[in-house]
């Protein structure tokens, strides 16, 4: 009995296996024929589609209208009734070899891509093969609607990321060329600044050290090659009389504080550096007491008699640039009597040298004017600037000036202001003219022990290369002065309360200093001074430097003496033929009122025909406090007090 089951149910699985086999084939006939598919194309279709179209026809198409040997094949099959024991189907080699051959479902398009070789082009089959693999996977492991949203969520923040990695990854490429460029620049503004710097203190370098100095020699030692070895070794400034004992027999008397003068020699040694061969050299005078001659390498540059206005020369001729040693050789007399008041002896001021380029600022070249200040000054003043651009070089040149203004602390209170371009010929000077605007400029006073001050920065490129610069400082301010009213400062009137001062510091000499200077001048301010006048010569650089930063107001006096002269010795001897140069020293700063000296006009007048000016009468005392009448310039200069040869 369990053999004869045994045996009927191997019969029913051999039945089964018939009976699928014969539905499988009649399917895929039926299939060919309803969508008239090729038999050909029907064999490659996929075995494991067989089921599903087994299915769809056996519920579609009665037994009646499908052919004979199908139909009795299938009626057979049902009387055995198999259908719930199946026997595991061995693989046919046909179905390995599809099985084999079924294409793994690509992780995403780009990988599929990559599979395939470049330049192949599957075939519609493959393509077909491809859909129905991909729609059989996905009729097999259904996926529930909100996977699938999900799915398209993590598709899009794939995407959100992808592209924000390629944001990043793009501006990672252009951060390092940005950083780059800002970088150059950084390193492009610095080499700017410190050419700037550089160029500033070529036209300003300390030449006070390492003098050599003799006293009432005998002999002529202007000559290139002098033997100092018993020469007194020194640095500048210096006053030879402070340091002799008061004698009572001195010529000077006691005016000039029964102290000597004499005749002195002054030598320098120096070399050209290899980047200064080309540029023009000038050497600087603040103040030689007096008559000096200067000498260099052994030929005669000039002679200048005053002993109190700056003076300078181009000496750019005259030096060697082979590397070899160059010597400055300064004489300086002081003949007694010279003076009303102790006058030192010396090159008692500062000496600098000047390096420039071919093309640059003319010395004293920048003149400022505000004269629209009072109307102007709760808005934006102009501020006229007038350059000039000297050219020394033996060829022409395009020039253009850059000027721009500062609090004398740094900040920035103006544009940037470029000018037209110039072509300048061989020892051309031209002018420049600018407007600046500032905007509510703080006005300079004497209410304040710290009144503002500005400074004008300018700077001269020459085909397109920065050459030069200069700084120069100034005030914004306004007077006026009329009978009926009086003196008005900045719109307010005012009365002086002033002394006259001379240029010594007491038991120091005339030596300048300028930590002295500015001690005498604050004591004064202490004591509710508010002006001074220097008498009777040009002050120096550093007196109006510190009455600017202190707010007083100075009256600059030219001279002492004219024709006839007061002393044996003084500047009344070459005052006629020297008295032009009282217009190249007019240093008009922003706390400048005027000038004096009633015989002065009178030469003054040729060469200041459009200059308004007022006779002075004056008391002439050291610390006196006076009512002056003032000589009174246009508003608003700066700069020129310098005699230049």
């Amino acid at each position: 009995m369990r053999i004869l089951m045994n045996k009927r149910l191997f019969d029913k699985r051999c039945h089964y296996s018939i009976r699928k086999f014969a539905i499988g084939a009649a399917s895929v006939m039926i299939g060919a024929s309803i969508f008239g598919i090729s038999a050909v194309q029907a064999e490659e279709v996929d075995s494991s589609n067989a089921k599903t179209e087994e299915t769809t026809v056996h519920q579609a198409q009665p037994l009646d209208k499908l052919p004979d040997d199908v139909a009795a094949a299938i009626a057979k099959a049902d009387e055995n009734g198999g259908r719930e024991f199946v026997k595991p189907k061995a693989e046919s080699a046909e179905d390995k070899v599809t099985k084999d051959t079924e294409p793994t479902t690509p992780t995403n398009e780009s990988s599929r891509e990559l599979v395939s070789p470049k330049g192949e082009t599957p075939n519609k089959v493959e393509e077909g093969n491809k859909a129905d693999n991909k729609q059989k996977s996905e009729e097999a492991n259904p996926k529930p609607v909100e996977s699938a949203v999900t799915a398209g969520t993590e598709v899009k923040e794939d995407s959100k990321k992808t592209s924000e990695k390629d944001q990043v990854k793009a501006d990672t490429e252009i951060k390092p060329s940005s950083e780059k460029s800002q970088v150059l620049s950084r390193e492009s503004n610095k080499a700017e600044v410190e050419k700037e710097k550089q160029l500033l203190s070529e036209r300003k370098q300390d030449f006070n050290k390492d003098w050599y100095f003799k006293l009432n020699a005998q002999g002529d030692f202007s000559k290139k090659d002098v033997d100092v070895h018993d020469w007194s070794k020194l640095n500048l400034p210096h006053d030879w009389s402070i340091y002799f004992d008061f004698d009572h027999k001195s010529p000077a008397r006691n005016e000039g504080g029964q102290l000597n003068g004499g005749t002195a020699w002054y030598r320098k040694t120096f070399t050209l550096d290899e980047a200064d061969k080309n540029k023009d050299v000038r050497i600087n005078f603040d103040g030689v007491y007096m008559d000096s001659k200067v000498y260099v390498n052994g030929k005669f540059v000039g002679h200048y008699p005053s002993g109190y206005n700056h003076f300078s020369y181009d000496i750019t001729e005259f030096l060697n640039k082979d590397g070899s040693e160059n010597s400055i050789t300064v004489q300086v007399t002081n003949k007694q009597p010279s003076s009303r008041w102790y006058s030192g002896s010396g090159i008692y001021r500062d000496v600098t040298l000047s390096y420039r380029d071919k093309v640059h600022v003319a010395e004293n070249g920048n003149h400022i004017t505000t004269p629209k200040l009072a109307e102007q000054k709760e808005g934006n003043v102009e501020t006229q600037v007038q350059s000039k651009i000297k050219n020394t070089d033996k060829k022409a040149a395009k020039v253009f000036v850059e000027q721009q203004i500062f609090t004398k602390e740094g900040k920035v209170v103006s544009e940037l202001v470029r000018s037209e371009t110039k072509n300048l010929a061989e020892n051309e000077t031209a002018d420049f003219r600018q407007t600046i605007l500032v905007n509510k400029p703080t006005l300079w006073t004497t209410k304040s022990y710290h009144p503002q001050l500005y400074v004008l920065k300018t700077k001269v490129y020459k085909e397109g290369q920065l050459v030069d610069v200069t700084e120069d400082t100034f005030g914004y301010r306004y007077f006026n002065w009329t009978a009926k009213e009086g003196f008005s400062l900045n719109g307010e009137r005012m009365k002086f309360h002033g002394v006259s001062i001379h240029h010594d510091n007491g038991a120091l000499g005339a030596e300048e200093n300028y930590k002295a200077t500015y001690r005498k001048l604050k004591l004064l301010k202490d004591m509710g001074v508010n002006s001074i006048r220097t008498t009777h010569n040009p002050a120096s650089p550093q007196l109006l430097d510190a009455a600017a930063s202190l707010g007083l107001l100075v009256q600059e006096e030219a001279f002492d003496t004219w024709y006839g002269g007061k002393k044996t010795y003084d500047y009344g001897r070459f005052f006629d033929q020297d008295a032009r140069y009282a217009i190249a020293i007019m240093a008009f700063r922003m706390f400048f009122i005027g000038w004096t000296n009633i015989m002065g006009i009178q030469i003054l007048i040729p060469h200041n025909k459009n200059r308004e000016f007022m006779l002075s009468t004056t008391i002439p005392a050291v610390f006196s406090v006076g009512l002056n009448l003032l000589l009174i310039p246009p508003l608003g200069y700066i700069g020129a007090s310098i005699v230049s040869v």
